[in-house]
């Protein structure tokens, strides 16, 4: 298995690991393997990630507080290349539990917390025994503030730390419902300052596309694009074959996608060459990022190859069969009997009265031999102990009219 590291970012993003990691425990009965970590970067440090079944989370928090940084945000400005980011200093920063939905918050936290996260995925690199070749899977909202500021600078760190070019991110983005409504203006503004970031980032003509002096004083200047490529969801990009009506929804399948790239292991048959894995699946059908130039842009991926879980599959094919069956039970033309044979009800009505009487007398009949059968406390049978009473009954009565006899 290759390598893997995945990083989420801001509440969904922990939200989308926490899936993956419940996906790959109902699949494999681990949370993950020896070979993959999961990290998530909150700036709200309240967020805790969930256990699976075994108790456990094997998610690790890399908190990027914003909390009590307001005094750091003149010197930051002092360094920068380019401080126009940077937001002035104020009180709301200071006592802000989160990135409060402004994607310059989120690149903000990733500055001032630039050391705990460079350690982390660190760690993690080192954990997994990786190399030049590990994957980095990096997910979350374009919609809210901690992913969108920092999801292209945290993808140019991990490729500094570990030498690797497989950089994929999987992010959520605005769907036409998100048009109109109360803070929606924001949810755009974050998606289209992000993608037009992404857009400017991915040139492929062998430009400096960043150029920025990180927290650590030192300069990264590279004309590579932050990401190998990019997967955006949406519930607009939804069919009726695989229906994804929210955003929780939508989540479950972000999860189930990153969990078919992180299980993926090198199988082959007993032939020995490789057989394709789901992972393989996917990238064929990423046909809109196969273009003539040898730079992706932005790709989107259908969901109805990968919504249903394994357990709703079997639910859905039991519910499946169940359905079957009693529509041949009720079914009054297209009835099957016991032996598998068709029979139409409604034009054998008086045949299946009548086999429907003799099965009941006969049931009744088995039934009253069985009561019959039953012992007694003196260890007769029940039929013996009745008929017993009625003859001690009828001497009884006998006795009682010759008695009246004689009398008389």
């Amino acid at each position: 298995m290759a390598t893997a590291i995945v990083i989420g970012l801001g509440t969904t993003g922990l939200n989308i690991v926490e899936e993956l990691q419940q996906f790959h425990y109902q699949f494999t009965g681990e949370n993950k393997s020896n070979k993959v970590e999961y990290l998530y970067c909150e700036t709200n440090i309240s967020a805790q990630s969930q256990s699976t079944a075994s108790g456990n989370s094997s998610i690790i928090s890399v908190p990027i507080s914003l909390i009590n940084m307001a005094a750091k945000i003149p010197a930051l400005k002092s360094q920068q290349i380019s401080n126009e980011w940077i937001p002035e200093v104020n009180s709301a920063l200071a006592g802000s539990p989160g990135a409060g939905g402004q994607s310059s918050y989120g690149r903000l936290a990733l500055w001032m917390n630039w050391n705990n996260v460079q350690n982390a995925i660190t760690n993690a690199w080192r954990a997994v025994q990786g190399d030049s070749n590990i994957y980095i899977f990096i997910v979350g909202t374009l919609t809210g503030g901690t992913c969108s500021g920092a999801f292209i600078d945290i993808a140019y760190l991990a490729k500094s730390i570990t030498g690797s070019s497989k950089v994929f991110g999987l992010f959520l983005i605005p769907g036409k419902n998100h048009v109109g409504i109360p803070g929606g203006n924001t949810i755009l503004e974050n998606y289209l300052i992000a993608t037009s970031a992404l857009k400017n980032l991915s040139k492929a003509d062998g430009t400096i596309v960043y150029d920025s002096v990180w927290p650590d004083g030192n300069r990264y200047s590279t004309p590579s694009s932050p990401f190998d490529q990019v997967y955006f969801l949406s519930t607009d990009y939804i069919t009726s074959a695989a229906s994804v009506g929210s955003i929780k929804q939508l989540i479950k399948v972000a999860g189930l996608h990153l969990c078919s790239r992180v299980i993926d292991s090198e199988k082959f048959n007993e032939s020995g060459l490789p057989v394709k894995t789901f992972s393989n699946l996917i990238d064929d059908r990423m046909v809109d990022a196969r273009m003539s130039n040898p730079k992706y842009k932005f790709s989107t991926f259908g969901t109805t190859l990968i919504h249903y879980p394994k357990s709703q599959l079997i639910e859905y094919t039991g519910l499946n069969i169940c359905h079957d069956l009693l529509s041949n039970w009720i079914d009054p033309t297209n009835y099957y009997d016991k032996v598998g044979t068709k029979q139409d009800i409604l034009g054998n009505k008086n045949r299946i009265n009548g086999i429907f009487n003799q099965d009941f007398e006969n049931r009744l009949l088995k039934s009253l031999n069985i009561v019959d059968g039953r012992p007694t406390t003196g260890a007769e049978t029940m039929q013996k102990a009745m008929n017993d009473f009625v003859t001690n009954v009828d001497r009884e009565a006998e006795n009682v009219i010759i008695q009246t006899i004689k009398k008389s």
